[in-house]
C-alpha cells in the first residue's frame, strides 16, 4: 500500500496521496460547510469541478493512482469520493473514470471487509449519486441529534 523512495511510482504516489488531504478533501469540506450555512459555493464549486476533472483525466489511462497496484493514495482519495459524500452529496455523473475506479476499489475483498466492520451495513457509496447519512436507517438514530 505504501511506495518507498526507490519505487518508480514513488513521486506519483506522493502527489496523489497528498492531493487527497491537501486539495480534494479541503475543497469538499468547503462545499459541505457552505451548504450547511446556506451560502453559495461560488468559485469554490468551480475549483472542485476542476479537481474532479483532473482526477477523472488521470484515471483515463490509469487503473490506480500510483502504479499497477492499489496504494494508500487510492485509500485516501476513496474516502473523499465515497463516504465523505454522505455529509454533502455530490453528483459524480460527469466523471465516468472516477466511477469506474470506485467500483474497482469496492470490488476488492479488503474494502468489503472494512466496510462490513466499520459502516454498520451501509451500502458502498460508489454510485454517481448517493444518499445523505441521515437517509440510512442504521445511522438515523445517532444523527438525529446532529444537524446535517
Amino acid at each position: 500500500m505504501v511506495r518507498a523512495p526507490g519505487d518508480p511510482d514513488y513521486a506519483q504516489y506522493l502527489e496523489w496521496y497528498h492531493f487527497a488531504n491537501g486539495s480534494l478533501q479541503p475543497s469538499m469540506s468547503r462545499q459541505m460547510v457552505l451548504q450547511f450555512a446556506g451560502a453559495s459555493p461560488g468559485h469554490f464549486q468551480l475549483r472542485l469541478a476542476n479537481q474532479l476533472r483532473m482526477v477523472d483525466s488521470h484515471l483515463v489511462k490509469n487503473k490506480w493512482f500510483s502504479g499497477e497496484e492499489v496504494s494508500a493514495a487510492d485509500c485516501m482519495i476513496m474516502f473523499s469520493l465515497s463516504t465523505f459524500r454522505g455529509f454533502s452529496p455530490l453528483d459524480l455523473t460527469p466523471y465516468p473514470n472516477i466511477l469506474r475506479w470506485m467500483k474497482d476499489v469496492a470490488a476488492r475483498p479488503a474494502y468489503q471487509r472494512a466496510l462490513a466492520k466499520g459502516d454498520q451495513g451501509m451500502e458502498p457509496m460508489i454510485e454517481a449519486k448517493v444518499r445523505k447519512f441521515t437517509q440510512f436507517e442504521a445511522f438515523r438514530a445517532s444523527l438525529e441529534k446532529v444537524v446535517l
